[in-house]
C-alpha cells in the first residue's frame, strides 16, 4: 500500500503538467477542466481508475499480471531516474554562475561539487544500468526489451508532441 501511495504522488505531478503544459486542443475539455484547488480533477479520477484495474488484475491475473506489473515498475523507476542525470550534471554550470543570489551555500569548493556531483552521478546511472540488467541475467528478456523500449517509446512520443506543437 505505501509503494502504490508513492506511485499516485509520482504520477501526479507529471499528470498535472502533461495535461496543464500540452495544448488543450488535444484534451476533451472535461479533462482539462480544474477543481477549485487547481486540479485537473476529472483526469486524476480516470488515472485512479485505470491503476485501480492494473491492481486488480495484477492482485488476481497471476504470473503474466506479476510480469506486467514488474515491467512497469522498472519503466517507471528508469522514467523517473533519468531526467535526474541532467539536473544534476548541470549542477558544476549552476554553481559557476556568479550572478546568482545566494542566500546560503553548502557546496564551497571545486571539490565538493565535482566529487558530489560526480558519486550521484555515478549512483543513478548504476541503478539505471542494474534496472535493465537484472532482468538479462535472469534471462527474462521481454521484461528487459520493454523496460528499455517504454520509456524510448514515450519520450519519443512526447518529443512528437513538442515538434508538432511548435510547428503550429
Amino acid at each position: 500500500m505505501a509503494y502504490l501511495g508513492s506511485f499516485f504522488v509520482l504520477i501526479y505531478s507529471p499528470l498535472k503538467s502533461f495535461i496543464l503544459g500540452s495544448p488543450k486542443k488535444l484534451w476533451p475539455a472535461k479533462i482539462t477542466k480544474l477543481n477549485k484547488a487547481g486540479v485537473p480533477a476529472f483526469a486524476m479520477w480516470c488515472q485512479a481508475a485505470i491503476v485501480a484495474i492494473f491492481v486488480f488484475f495484477i492482485s488476481f491475473g497471476g504470473s503474466d499480471a506479476q510480469s506486467f506489473y514488474t515491467i512497469l515498475t522498472d519503466m517507471a523507476n528508469i522514467s523517473t531516474t533519468f531526467p535526474y542525470l541532467f539536473l544534476i550534471g548541470a549542477f558544476p554550470f549552476f554553481k559557476r554562475r556568479h550572478d546568482l543570489n545566494r542566500p546560503f551555500v553548502i557546496y564551497k569548493t571545486k571539490f565538493s561539487v565535482y566529487s558530489t556531483t560526480i558519486l550521484v552521478l555515478l549512483v543513478l546511472i548504476f541503478g539505471i544500468i542494474f534496472t535493465v540488467i537484472e532482468p538479462i541475467l535472469e534471462h527474462d528478456l521481454i521484461t528487459a526489451f520493454w523496460t528499455i523500449i517504454g520509456p524510448v517509446l514515450f519520450g519519443a512520443i512526447a518529443w512528437i508532441f513538442y515538434v508538432v506543437h511548435e510547428k503550429n
